[in-house]
């Protein structure tokens, strides 16, 4: 938590929705054996690397288009290589990668099958794909059922969220690339979802200070609410409905060859 809080704490909407979706990666990954904390090899669209750092003591390479973005993730140490590189095109030998991390990337994607693709080439056969994605019940438990069009097009905006998921649709997509759904949760519920957006606008509308002196007082008086969402987070509340979706893909083995009679 001490990571989290260091990057988040002026920003408590981000470690709300950040911290439970660590929660639900790690216990995703642990509910089928899976042990991430030395073995996650590629993280695609790494960001700040505060999720990969929480998930992996150490990962071997982590991608991402924001150049400021991986500057943050270099100072973490979790990341063996880092380089700016697009999930449509990923620099790496087919079949190289035995356990990718995708963490809210797809969704802003334009073309989210040739990301798909690309993660299914270079994916090991046996390995694992967790991805996590922006569910189809976001704009609904953030805006109400009743938003019209304008107000759920500012919200795709302002979130750069092109794509919205269903289990079934990326399971089916996962299918067609030849990989294999295994496990798959809803999280940040109802109730989280509207906290996370009320946070959100609350420090939208706050202006940012001009000078680093006044930009990190800013962050410090909004760290009393980031600590308040301590005990919030540590107990999510369980719901069938979620703004995001956790799901667990492998690629098959290739079986033992036919024994010829």
């Amino acid at each position: 938590m001490t990571g989290f809080l260091l990057r988040y704490v002026g920003a408590p909407y981000l470690f709300l929705w950040r911290w439970i979706e660590v929660a639900v990666i790690r216990r995703l990954a642990q509910m089928n054996d899976l042990h991430l904390e030395n073995a996650v090899d590629l993280d695609i669209g790494c960001g700040d690397g505060v999720v990969g750092g929480a998930v992996a003591k150490r990962i071997r390479l982590g991608l991402d288009m924001d150049p400021a973005a991986l500057s943050w993730s270099r100072r973490l140490g979790v990341y063996k290589s880092l380089a700016c590189a697009s999930a449509t095109a990923l620099p790496l030998r087919a079949g190289s990668q035995r356990v990718i991390l995708c963490n809210c990337v797809l969704e802003h994607i334009t073309d989210d099958g040739a990301a798909l693709a690309e993660m299914a080439r270079v994916l090991a056969p046996g390995g694992y794909l967790i991805l996590t994605l922006a569910g189809r019940d976001l704009p609904d438990l953030v805006l109400g059922e009743h938003a019209n069009s304008n107000e759920r097009a500012e919200l795709d905006l302002s979130l750069n969220h092109r794509h919205y998921y269903t289990f079934e649709a990326i399971a089916g997509r996962l299918q067609e690339v030849n990989l294999i759904p295994v496990d798959s949760q809803t999280y940040i519920g109802p109730r989280e979802a509207q906290w996370w957006y009320r946070l959100r606008l609350w420090q939208r509308n706050r202006p940012t200070p001009i000078g680093l002196a006044r930009r990190r007082l800013g962050q410090m008086l909004r760290a009393p609410v980031t600590l308040g969402l301590i005990p919030f987070v540590l107990r999510p509340a369980r719901s069938q409905s979620g703004a995001a979706l956790a799901l667990l893909a492998r690629k098959p083995a290739p079986g033992p060859s036919p024994v010829e009679g």
